[in-house]
């Protein structure tokens, strides 16, 4: 009980008895406080024994404690506002004005296990999306795809919309639809910014998808692209290999970042090389490996070197190239020869001979007939 700004704690008024009710949550929505005692009766909340009132306490030294109250009434999700009055059975010779908490929404406990979530969480079950029952038909035929939660729910949902719709027999439902595919996008992904990369087996254009699926840019050459600002022809390209994307995403390891608004690799695994985000190629394999590559004293021409290999790069020294050139120029102008190459993204380092091969005696260089053997010079190399 307060006069002002300070707590009465003596006299009549401290010690009188005060009852608590519900009123609806409309009440007092303009923020008056100097309603009438009218007004305040016509918003009291019934519960389902026809009162409203949760209890009577008696102040002591100006206040009361509390506990226990229990107000029977169907309002799950709805707004209602708890307040205290003098009981109109106290012989005061002052009205005191009521007292009244914000509006707050009640949670029926009941509900818990089917409680939606907003937002909804990448690892929630999908029967907390709406439209989605614990039970119901949806999430039975979901599940029955192997989509689970709402992670699964999204990249479903940005792989193939139409067929998620037919899996879950919603194409005449509109506004369910709507409902149910709105709500599953307010799912925030910023725990999980991670980015796959997926390279076009024609090489001349780098994919990136999110944590579900969702692309969200493009490498085209050393050039970054986000979807948003794709022109006509580059959004033609991408549509031409999103969709073989799709198909191999699961298996594409998230190892990309978005920094300074470029995609940037974030781990080196052994993996990465074989994944499907690294082109693969099927040119000819001869017997050469990097064991046994041996410094001969070839001459020039015979030495493969940065130089040789891609004059029209830019050198970062004497045996680097930039990081932009690509695995295809590399692999072509090495004409065939595979060669062991670091992870995408890295510069590449060549520092490598070949020897030849007597084509008579079948040796190389402990050959006794070579060099000055007479034989021809159009040697194989292995």
């Amino acid at each position: 009980m307060f006069e002002g700004g300070s707590k009465i704690t003596s006299g009549p008024l401290s010690k009188v008895k005060v009852e608590v009710l519900v009123l609806r949550g409309e009440f007092c929505n303009n923020e008056r406080d100097d309603w009438t005692e009218e007004e305040f009766d016509n918003h009291i909340l019934q519960g389902r024994d026809e009162q409203g009132l949760l209890g009577t306490v008696q102040l002591t030294k100006g206040e009361a404690e509390l506990s226990q109250i229990r107000f029977k009434k169907g309002t799950c999700r709805k707004k209602v506002i708890m307040a205290a009055r003098v009981c109109k059975g106290e012989n005061i010779a002052l009205r005191v004005q009521g007292a009244i908490m914000k509006p707050v929404v009640v949670q029926d406990r009941r509900n818990e296990a089917n409680e939606k979530r907003h937002p909804p969480s990448l690892d929630d079950d999908v029967f907390r999306l709406e439209e989605i029952a614990r039970n119901g038909e949806y999430r039975k035929r979901l599940k029955k795809e192997g989509i689970c939660t709402v992670q699964d729910f999204l990249k479903a949902l940005n792989k193939d919309p139409n067929k998620l719709r037919k899996i879950l027999k919603m194409e005449n439902q509109n506004s369910s639809w709507l409902k149910l595919t709105g709500h599953a996008r307010q799912c925030v992904l910023e725990d999980m910014p991670e980015l796959k990369r997926y390279q076009s087996e024609e090489g001349n254009v780098v994919l990136f998808f999110n944590c579900v699926h969702d692309l969200i840019g493009a490498e085209f050459g050393c050039h970054y692209v986000a979807s948003g600002n794709f022109s006509p022809d580059q959004k033609a390209l991408v549509n031409k290999w999103k969709w073989r994307a799709y198909d191999k995403l699961e298996d594409i390891a998230s190892d990309y970042i978005i920094k300074d608004n470029v995609p940037e690799r974030i781990s080196a695994s052994p993996d990465a090389a074989a994944g499907p985000s690294v082109p693969v190629f099927s040119a000819p394999q001869p017997n050469f490996t990097a064991s046994q590559a041996q410094r001969t004293a070839l001459p020039a021409q015979q030495l493969i070197t940065p130089e040789s290999i891609l004059p029209s790069c830019q050198q970062n020294d004497a045996t680097q190239m930039d990081p932009c050139c690509t695995f295809e120029s590399v692999l072509q102008c090495i004409d065939g020869l595979q060669v062991a190459m670091p992870d995408a993204g890295a510069c590449f380092c060549f520092d490598i001979a070949l020897q030849p091969l007597c084509p008579v005696h079948g040796q190389g260089h402990s050959c006794s007939e070579l060099p000055g053997s007479g034989h021809s010079n159009d040697y194989p190399y292995q």
